[in-house]
């Protein structure tokens, strides 16, 4: 996969091993465990806890922080950036109320685990990085694990990407003190922005419905 350019088109590709984990049994019961959490707070779409399952987060992450992969916080990624905790994904993903065929931009790719989830899922992703180390890695990730329908980006998230435009839903994964003038531009009619705002000390996540 070379940088800016669109995995291929292929539903039937199947995920391949987590390199670097000796043992997956203890991954799998972790992600076992996940999935039923998820379930218990309320989620039914069975579509969305499959993408998860079909998607070793522990593939996306450093290898040191294996035994953390399903632990419900942020953990430390490469350029200062965080990989955001998959419960937190799984919240999001289900409020914005995401279905697959969707065509989303995910702002901020960090490690590559959420746009790989949504793939899965069936929606058309665009995700874009501003980091180069970051924006190649995640795409070293998604093309071991034969992740389809992500077209990566590298560059200034705050500009989204306007080639691919408009988008039925845009995330943005890290906080901004305001909202982007280009995102808003670039959500379709009927389409929905979840982004995190800087206020003073605390971040608050909004929900913009055009």
């Amino acid at each position: 996969m070379m940088p800016g350019v669109s995995t291929p088109h292929n539903r039937n590709a199947g995920t391949a091993p987590v390199a670097g984990i000796a043992d997956t049994s203890e991954l799998d019961t972790a992600m076992a465990r996940f999935v039923l959490d998820m379930r218990s707070r309320g989620m039914r779409d069975l579509a969305l806890l499959a993408a998860f399952e079909k998607t070793p987060r522990a593939a996306f992450l450093p290898k040191h922080l294996a035994a953390l992969t399903y632990q419900p916080f942020a953990l430390p990624i490469e350029c200062g950036a965080e990989a955001t905790a998959p419960q937190q994904i799984a919240t999001l993903i289900a409020a914005l109320d995401l279905k697959p065929g969707m065509k989303v931009l995910d702002v901020g790719t960090g490690s590559g685990f959420q746009a790989a989830v949504l793939a899965r899922y069936g929606c058309h992703i665009v995700t874009i990085e501003r980091f180069r180390t970051l924006h190649i890695a995640a795409g070293r990730a998604m093309l071991r694990q034969h992740v389809v329908n992500v077209r990566l980006e590298h560059g200034d998230g705050t500009d989204g990407f306007e080639a691919e435009a408009p988008y039925d839903r845009i995330l943005v994964n890290a906080a901004m003190r305001d909202v982007p003038d280009a995102l808003v531009e670039q959500l379709a009619p009927g389409g929905s922005l979840a982004i995190p705002i800087q206020q003073g000390r605390e971040q608050k996540l909004l929900i913009f419905d055009d």
